[in-house]
């Protein structure tokens, strides 16, 4: 699965005629975040991958579907919808910074420096961008 970018936000402004209500009047307003919808890895760890072709293209390296369950959802919903493409194999974008499976066997043993250029790289501008969002949509 190859994207032009693997860590981008297909952001689509709800439709502001339409009218969203949660309990008690406070509005419901989705948010819709893809962290494991593609496979792909940087060019520059391809050669930790070499073998990995069949687990790169299994549930282990990315979940199948998502990516289109998510736009279909963000769509429906009138929801900004962002997504990351990079595999979770790579850096699992749906953990926190210290949980011990954040890096897979294929990359934990990297040096610290090098891990820290794929979070900086791949983790960190999604988050980012979720955690801004959910601060926007707080601030209302």
């Amino acid at each position: 699965m190859k994207q032009d970018d693997p860590t981008r936000t297909e952001k689509k402004e709800p439709d502001q005629s339409e009218e969203q209500g949660g309990r008690r009047g406070v509005p419901l307003v989705p948010i819709v975040s893809c962290e494991h919808a593609g496979n792909e890895v940087p060019e520059e760890l391809r050669h930790l991958f070499r073998c990995a072709g069949k687990l790169l293209s299994s549930h282990r390296g990315y979940d199948i579907g998502t990516l289109e369950a998510g736009r279909f959802l963000a769509h429906g919903l009138g929801a900004p919808l962002f997504v990351t493409t990079i595999s979770r194999l790579v850096v699992d974008c749906n953990r926190s910074l210290h949980h011990p499976t954040l890096f897979s066997r294929m990359t934990e043993r990297l040096p610290a420096e090098e891990r820290q250029r794929i979070i900086a790289r791949h983790y960190t501008p999604h988050r980012r961008a979720v955690e801004n969002e959910v601060r926007s949509v707080l601030n209302r």
